[in-house]
């Protein structure tokens, strides 16, 4: 796996590289990832239906690299992925909805469903787990116009920096200081803009 992960696309090895996703090993199932998100994005897009399912699946991997490839695939398969990801901004489990958030926030169909992704991610501002809210205010805010990042164009940010500042203002007062850390970043940002 590992070879295939640092070696030119060969479209043959592609179903074995598919196969590999839910392995056992967490090791095969990075190389496989990153061997499919490296080299094959075409493939990818074309067989994006069946692949969707897998990467939501290894969103929540154990190994945390291995989650990071799937929120890359997800990227990857783009629209197919978007009904999944928005569907994990609801699930019981926090975990999910807070990896749903960040494939979500990284995912480049931000900004041809700009209404649906960034209505889900508001909803997370008022999850009832602090780490989800925490991540659904800082991928909110690296898609403003505040941040250097991932900007999404066309949508009226006044308001929803309205929702943003109480929550900025808590997390600059929390006990964790990382959480205080951003937090006072963020009002910052929001009270200077």
């Amino acid at each position: 796996m590992r070879y295939l992960a640092e070696h030119d696309a060969r479209p043959a090895f592609f179903p074995e590289l598919v196969a590999r996703i839910p392995d056992v090993n967490d090791h095969i199932r990075f190389f496989a990832l990153t061997a499919l998100v490296k080299h094959y994005s075409t493939l990818m897009q074309a067989h994006a239906a069946q692949l969707a399912p897998l990467l939501m699946e290894r969103l929540l991997d154990a190994n945390s690299p291995v989650a990071d490839r799937a929120i890359w695939g997800l990227n990857i398969v783009g629209e197919t992925a978007l009904p999944h990801l928005l569907a994990a901004t609801e699930a019981p489990e926090w975990r999910e909805r807070l990896m749903a958030a960040f494939a979500l926030g990284r995912n480049h169909q931000m900004s041809v469903a700009t209404e649906p992704a960034l209505a889900a991610l508001l909803r997370l501002l008022d999850d009832e787990n602090e780490q989800v809210q925490s991540a659904a205010l800082g991928i909110i805010m690296d898609l403003t116009p505040l941040r250097p990042f991932r900007r999404i164009e066309g949508v009226d940010f006044e308001p929803i920096y309205q929702r943003l500042l109480p929550l900025a203002e808590h997390f600059s007062q929390h006990l964790d200081a990382h959480y205080q850390e951003w937090g006072n970043r963020y009002r910052q940002l929001l009270i200077n803009r």
